[in-house]
């Protein structure tokens, strides 16, 4: 008798877990995409500590790269090679964390949402589901990059086209944070941090091949 009770048992859980399952896979009409771009600069902005500076700041932090940059350029030049006909460094910008995590959800649109279009899913919960763990993925991992990276040089190698001009980049909150936190010397970092935005700018310039 216990052994049939103990069977009825297993039945039941069975056919709760069927059904769990079916209900998860059930169609809910339409399709949708597996990455929700919205709710990715939603929890990746909400996990940012001083995540915006002012416009004036930005602005007096970008006068200050290309000033350094200007003064640098030569030398590295004369040092690595001459730029080819008709190439210039792009002019640096300042950043905050916000500005970071907006100029890399771009980046990674160009090359993500083609192939998110070809990949459309039917509605689901368990699409639902597994959208939301990307979605908390994707997010972590650039609010993380976002409160740690200094400098940026977007070579616009992704996506099918470019869509604007190369950029050389400062994350001015992060590069503030850790000179305080480092006590080092302000121009002295900025120098060395420009010269090696601007050592890849030249790589991609002079060297076509690394481009696709």
């Amino acid at each position: 008798m216990r052994r049939y009770g103990r069977t009825a048992v297993y039945g039941v859980l069975l056919g709760l877990a069927t059904a769990a399952v079916a209900e998860a896979v059930r169609p809910r009409g339409g399709t949708t995409l597996l990455l929700d771009w919205g709710e990715v600069r939603r929890t990746a902005g909400s996990r940012l500590e001083s995540a915006t500076l002012d416009r004036a700041a930005l602005a007096a932090a970008a006068r200050g790269y290309r000033s350094l940059a200007d003064k640098l350029e030569k030398p590295l030049l004369n040092f690595v090679g001459p730029l080819p006909k008709g190439a210039t460094m792009p002019a640096f910008e300042a950043l905050d964390r916000e500005g970071w995590l907006d100029l890399n959800l771009g980046i990674l649109r160009r090359v993500v949402d083609p192939v998110l279009e070809t990949g459309r899913m039917p509605n689901s919960l368990i699409v639902e589901v597994g959208r939301a763990g990307v979605n908390r993925y994707v997010a972590f991992m650039l609010a993380f990059l976002a409160r740690r990276v200094l400098g940026q040089y977007d070579p616009q190698l992704l996506g099918a086209e470019p869509i604007g001009g190369e950029g050389l980049y400062l994350v001015e909150t992060n590069v503030a944070e850790w000179q305080r936190h480092a006590n080092l010397p302000d121009d002295d970092l900025r120098r060395w941090l420009i010269l090696h935005e601007m050592t890849h700018a030249w790589q991609f310039a002079a060297h076509p091949w690394l481009r696709p």
